[in-house]
């Protein structure tokens, strides 16, 4: 038998791009005070190497910081070989495109508006009913807009695109969160801003003649 095993943790792992995995290394019979680790990260022809030192309590340890693509790797110490394991990065949901439609209050009179493209900030009438059409780059499990007061409005969902509505009734700000079907969520989203204008009373004005004049009496005076 093997004078000693080389115990690996994670061995396979799922990573969200952009995380760090710390890998430790216990070693079983016979100690080692050094050994060596072997990295293939993807697009990589050949497997690169770094010398582990053991620490106080005879582990080994190294942290894979900030992973952007998978990696293959492996440990050995002599001729023992530990098996081969992969980090598979998978890539977190992003909003690839985002539209809006502005269909404003009757009494207003006005034709219907589209914003332009990834344009998430609204200034309108309120009552105005404004229609999301949402795209990710990934298909979805969920998808909701989230409310500053941490209300929440779920969007309906077909594979990567996500649809719903809301009347604009009062100043607040939103943000859009993706989940895809792995259960991971978008990061950082881009806070938007909803800002309600306020219908004023009708107003009129007199230009002519724009003075105070004497007339006389049964008088007629012409008023613009």
């Amino acid at each position: 038998p093997a004078p000693f095993r080389l115990v690996v943790e994670p061995g396979n792992k799922d990573v969200v791009k952009g995380e760090t995995v710390r890998l430790t290394v216990r070693v079983e019979g016979a100690q080692q005070k050094q050994i060596l680790l072997s990295t293939k990260p993807e697009g990589q022809l050949e497997y690169g190497n770094r010398k582990l030192d053991a620490g106080v309590d005879g582990m080994f340890g190294y942290e894979f910081a900030s992973l952007k693509s998978s990696t293959r790797y492996f440990v050995s110490s002599a001729d023992i070989k530990s098996d081969e394991f992969m980090l598979r990065v998978i890539d977190r949901p992003i909003v690839k495109a985002l539209r809006l439609q502005l269909s404003f209050p009757l009494y207003a009179k006005l034709t219907s508006r589209q914003l332009d493209d990834n344009a998430g900030d609204v200034t309108a009438l309120k009552g105005t009913r404004i229609s999301f059409a949402i795209e990710s780059s990934k298909a979805l499990s969920s998808a909701s807009l989230v409310f500053k007061d941490k209300t929440e409005l779920a969007l309906s969902i077909a594979g990567i695109r996500a649809t719903g509505i809301i009347s604009h009734l009062n100043d607040r700000t939103y943000h859009i969160l993706l989940r895809d079907q792995d259960g991971i969520t978008n990061a950082e989203p881009i806070e938007y801003t909803l800002k309600v204008i306020v219908d004023a009373y009708p107003t009129a004005a007199i230009e002519l003649p724009g003075r105070n004049i004497d007339i006389a009496e049964n008088s007629s005076l012409n008023m613009l």
